[in-house]
């Protein structure tokens, strides 16, 4: 059985309204980090299954093993492995190092094919864009992540990591041929949870709703 998360299309467009409305930044040198002090430890182990365009947890139990973790920072085809924490006892312990190079100034889109309201609080504001996924390295085991869900009644709800170079505020919309996107996002330096909902219309917050976070890992068995 083959065991994927669910991340669907219009998500990974919304991730896309945030990388389109940065530019290079080369101030060079190294940024602060997060301790990440108000995220969940415990890692479940979860396989998931698909109702037509909704995600179904098949199985979920908590894990009581070790792992190493890791970010892939670029693209497909070049990419940086960077270790950024280890599972021990099923606990997370994660530590995502930034330099700033890394780091995109963060502008409102200015072309012809976009329109933008967005309110940026500080204007020297810069960021990197969210991390989405963990590569996980676990005895005996191969292909697997790790992302976090905010866990409600009634729905399963994905949450980012995004970083940002100061503390601050952006708010407003940005209108683009077939999609809006809604931000109300209050933040502070350092590492900061992220919420994209897809509606009618893209809405991205850092104020997670009421829910309980949880960290998951699944696998691809062959």
């Amino acid at each position: 059985m083959k065991t994927k998360y669910f991340f669907s299309a219009a998500a990974c467009a919304a991730m896309a309204f945030i990388f389109f409305a940065c530019s290079s930044d080369d101030s060079g040198g190294a940024a602060g980090g997060s301790n990440f002090a108000d995220l969940p430890k415990q890692v479940y182990i979860v396989e998931t299954g698909h109702d037509g365009n909704n995600m179904i947890v098949l199985k979920k139990e908590e894990y009581k093993g070790n792992g190493d973790i890791e970010l892939r920072f670029g693209d497909e085809d070049e990419y940086d492995v960077i270790p950024v924490g280890k599972i021990q006892n099923g606990q997370v312990s994660l530590n995502l190092p930034i330099d700033s190079k890394w780091l995109k100034k963060w502008e409102p889109c200015d072309d012809t094919d976009c329109q933008s309201t967005l309110s940026v609080v500080p204007k020297n504001l810069s960021a990197l864009g969210s991390v989405n996924s963990f590569d996980i390295t676990r005895p005996n085991e191969s292909d697997c992540n790790m992302r976090s869900y905010l866990i409600k009644s009634d729905e399963n709800v994905r949450v980012y990591l995004i970083y940002f170079s100061e503390s601050g505020k952006i708010t407003g919309t940005e209108i683009y041929e077939d999609r809006t996107a809604n931000y109300d996002m209050n933040f502070s330096k350092g590492w900061n949870p992220l919420v994209v909902r897809d509606s009618d219309d893209f809405y991205m917050t850092t104020d997670l709703p009421d829910g309980t976070l949880e960290w998951w890992i699944a696998c691809d068995d062959d």
